[in-house]
Formats: structure tokens, sequence, C-alpha cells
């Protein structure tokens, strides 16, 4: 039996359509095709039945399926811990996604520790996609993501990294001289919005609503990119991550401000396949990253 034979019978499990099994496998969809006519001839099922809800598992499939990515993942391994990982010698690519806070104050840490201590290494970063993040993980689309924490450990391996809090940010001239802001001020006041359903935006949405309140945003963007200027020059508020907060305020112009009332803290995480925790260079990347970020934040 060929190996990537069974590699394309699991993809086509999780994916139940051929068209996106191809995408995954670097595949044409015709190569697909002949690939499952192969894996029916050879375990005499049809395996997949064509359903309105796609390609739906026959009783032998469903039987074979985690059998056969069991053994897929500790053939993976056994191969990677074959080779000794040396990351100062190493050129590998890792795909990892970052939340729009964590890759504004975390990616630059990251990305300039990895130049020292990995040169040859290059990062290909993404963006969360809350709806797709899960699965791509289990199936190893992406080598980790750095993000809050999620509640479905049992499709990958979690490791907690740090407490974020959060601060609201504006220009010094309008801010009140006292070190957190009042309701009325901060309900009265033009905010910028991001565009996200990412802590804390959805804890502060929920808040007001059950106050029967609701903030004026003049500005909705989808990252934190090119705010400064914006910030520096208008008599607007930001509600940030702390670690975005004090960069914003590095600049004489900026300060920062606690919010008037309590929100809970987000506890950020490093999520990665669990089929990576046999992998040497996974497992160095997994280690580095808990090592510059655990307990102290991207700061």
């Amino acid at each position: 039996m060929d190996l990537n034979l069974l590699r394309i019978f699991v993809v086509i499990y999780q994916e139940r359509n051929l068209s996106r099994a191809a995408v995954r496998m670097h595949l044409s969809q015709p190569a697909i095709s002949h690939a499952l006519a192969r894996l029916r001839l050879h375990f005499d099922d049809v395996l997949f039945v064509r359903a309105k809800g796609g390609m739906q598992p026959t009783r032998m499939a469903q039987a074979m399926f985690q059998p056969v990515e069991n053994a897929i993942h500790a053939l993976q391994a056994a191969l990677r811990l074959a080779y000794d990982f040396e990351p100062e010698r190493s050129d590998r690519r890792f795909r990892v996604a970052f939340s729009p806070a964590m890759r504004h104050s975390a990616l630059p840490r990251l990305y300039m520790s990895l130049r020292q201590a990995a040169p040859g290494i290059c990062l290909d970063i993404v963006n969360v996609d809350k709806a797709t993040l899960e699965s791509s993980l289990y199936k190893s689309e992406l080598d980790a993501a750095i993000c809050p924490e999620m509640e479905n450990i049992d499709l990958y391996a979690s490791r907690h990294l740090y407490q974020e809090s959060f601060l609201c940010v504006g220009r010094k001239a309008m801010m009140p001289d006292s070190d957190g802001l009042d309701m009325p001020f901060f309900l009265n006041a033009r905010h910028i919005k991001i565009d996200t359903d990412e802590f804390p935006y959805y804890s502060i949405t929920q808040f007001m609503r059950g106050q029967g309140k609701s903030l004026r945003y003049v500005l909705e963007v989808d990252g934190y990119q090119s705010l400064k200027p914006l910030l520096e020059q208008d008599d607007v508020l930001l509600v940030a991550p702390q670690s975005i907060a004090y960069a914003l305020c590095q600049s004489g112009e900026l300060t920062c401000k606690a919010l008037p009332f309590s929100t809970p803290q987000a506890a950020i995480g490093l999520h990665y396949p669990n089929g990576h925790q046999l992998d040497a260079g996974a497992l160095w990347l997994y280690d580095h990253i808990a090592a510059l970020f655990k307990d102290a934040g991207p700061g």
C-alpha cells in the first residue's frame, strides 16, 4: 500500500470534499479521484458516498480513519526524530497564525529573537481565522498559533504564555489627571474600534449593553497598524492590550489610563498540532516562544 494513498484517505475523510482535498494535497482533482479509486479497489469498499453534506464515509472508512491517522502521525514523528534539529543551521519554514493584537505586539519580538537564534528560519505569518483555526491546527495546516486561549484542547496542544490586561489610550492633552477614567468621560468620548470579536471588545460591548449604554465609535479598523498618528492628532480613545498601549505611549503625545470598569484578563496561549509534539524542530520553536513570553508578555 502506497503511504501517499493513506494520506489522501485521511484528507478526504477530514474534508468530505474532493476539491478541497486536492487543494490540501497540492494535487489535481482527477489525481485525487484516481487515488480514491485505488483505495476502493484495495479495500474492496466504496469508502465514501456522495451525499448532500459532502462525501460521507462508510462504516469501514469510519473504522479505518483513526488507526490510519495515528499511524501516519507516528511515522512522521519517527522520521522527524531521526534528524537532530540545529536551529543555527536550519532553513525550515514555520507557518504561524497571530491574532491582531498579538501580531502587533508579539511578532516583532519573536522575529528579532529568531534572527539571533536561528537566522535561516523563515516565518510564514497569517492572521488567526477563528472560524477555521481549530480545524487548521487539527489538520496540521498551521505549525502554531499565538492568540487568546481556546477551549477544545483535545484537538490540539497548548501552552499558557501570559495574562494580558487592557488600558485606554489617548492624547495627554485630552486625558484627566487621575490614574483612571470615570464613566461619564469614557461614554462621552469618541472611540476607535478594532473590527474583531477578539477580547476585549466583546467584553466591553457586553458590559455596555448590560448597562443600557453604548460607545460612540468614529473609526473602525481591522488592526492596530497606523493608529499612532491618528491618536496623536485627534481627541479619540482606543482600548488596547496593555503591551500595545505601552508601545503607543512611548512617544510624549499619548498616555494610557485604566478603564472605568473591570474586565477580566485575557489568557494568551501558544497552540499547536498534537502531532508536532514529536517534531524536534517544532518543539524547539515552541520552547523558544514559551521562554520568550512566559509570564512576562510581549513587551
